[in-house]
């Protein structure tokens, strides 16, 4: 719910009123990738509430509350807010590019920017920063580095949490989970690990030590192919993935991070968990790719995306690709913005993990894309409805 106040109409009466959002800061009525909600009916003075709808899964908005009369639109600050995930599709990443606020020095739940993931730490002094500086970096301009300061004679520990919806793969067997990380000093510790857990309300399952592989001191260290499945397996009791999934990444000791070499610390970057082969059938729905963002989406028989509610939107400058080993259906509530990118083709054995080349198709149709310059590169098994380029 999103909530605006009218508490001056300078002299002209107030003709529309209501919020409008999007994914970058200081929206505007028919910016790019802006949603206008108006009261209905309109309310030309005082306080008013809106629902907001078709609002995608883990992102960011930018939220202004407005009113419109005879001397144009005022708007009001900026509200931001992070939805909260809805179901992951695999592979899922993270490489920290699209954090909001760059440090955390106390408990925090669906960090800005970074919906999944949840910041705690045992006692005053310890931090999360995805900026620490030139060489903390893995690949990017952003990275997650756990230490404390100021430096004090008791340990802290610092907890990286995701929560990932894995439902879709609870019949998996073949879910990995592979990052990079650095350590900068840090002493063994026995919060110095990863682990997992099938549900928030399992046991949390070690899946890896992180000091007793960890290295030269300010040295990447590649982690990967650490099968998700047979630590659940071995486990007791057992578990699998479900709809709260969580791995958590740990780090105990008492200094900071000076620098990549000294004294205390762990990066972590470009996180990632993954599946070899695709589901049998794949529904995509309340995923959103933003500027930046490249995702991929396959099945083996039939990939459907948004419909029944749902809101599949790829904004300007992200990048989808869309594979199916049959069909691939769009339905309603999927949005393609102006400046996006989308591929979508039939394969006969090739999916996400080898693209094979695009047939590019612009679309010229305004009443069925955002833009005349949205471009979705189509294979020729490709058929979308109402056609969008007008049988060309």
């Amino acid at each position: 719910t999103a909530n605006g106040n009218i508490i001056n109409n300078s002299g002209s009466p107030v003709t529309e009123s209501g919020v409008v959002f999007g994914p970058t800061a200081d929206p505007v009525i028919n910016g790019s990738g802006v949603t206008r909600v108006p009261t209905s009916p309109t309310v030309t003075s005082g306080n008013y509430s809106i629902s907001l709808t078709g609002l995608g899964s883990n992102t960011t908005y930018y939220l202004r509350a407005y009113a419109s009369n005879a001397n144009g639109t005022g708007y009001g600050h900026n509200d931001i807010f992070t939805t909260t995930p809805g179901t992951t599709i695999l592979p899922w990443t993270e490489d920290w590019e699209n954090a909001e606020i760059l440090g955390y020095n106390a408990d925090q739940t669906n960090l800005y920017g970074l919906g999944e993931w949840n910041y705690d730490m045992s006692v005053v002094g310890g931090r999360v920063r995805f900026d620490a500086g030139s060489g903390f970096y893995h690949g990017g301009t952003r990275a997650a580095t756990l230490d404390r300061n100021p430096a004090d004679y008791y340990n802290n520990t610092n907890y990286l949490i995701a929560t990932l919806n894995l439902s879709n793969y609870s019949s998996a067997s073949d879910l990995e989970l592979s990052f990079y990380y650095m350590h900068h000093g840090e002493e063994e510790h026995a919060n110095d690990r990863v682990w997992v857990r099938g549900s928030n309300t399992n046991s949390w399952v070690e899946i890896y030590n992180l000091y007793a592989n960890q290295g030269s001191v300010g040295t990447w260290n590649s982690v990967s192919g650490l099968d998700i499945d047979a630590t659940f397996a071995a486990a007791s009791p057992p578990q699998t993935v479900s709809s709260t999934f969580q791995v958590l990444f740990g780090q105990e000791d008492n200094y900071p991070a000076y620098n990549t070499t000294q004294s205390d610390g762990y990066t972590f970057d470009d996180i990632s968990i993954t599946k070899s082969t695709p589901l049998t059938n794949l529904t995509v729905q309340n995923v959103a790719v933003t500027n930046g963002q490249s995702s991929c989406f396959d099945a083996t028989n039939t990939l459907t995306v948004a419909g029944s509610g749902s809101t599949v939107h790829i904004y300007s400058g992200g990048e989808a690709n869309f594979i199916a080993g049959s069909k691939v259906v769009f339905n309603p509530g999927f949005y393609a913005h102006s400046g996006s990118e989308v591929n979508a083709f039939i394969s006969t054995g090739t999916y996400c993990s080898s693209l094979p080349p695009m047939v590019a198709t612009t679309i010229n149709d305004e009443e069925n894309s955002e833009s005349p310059d949205m471009v979705i590169n189509l294979s020729p098994e490709i058929k979308i409805y109402p056609n969008p380029n007008k049988g060309q």
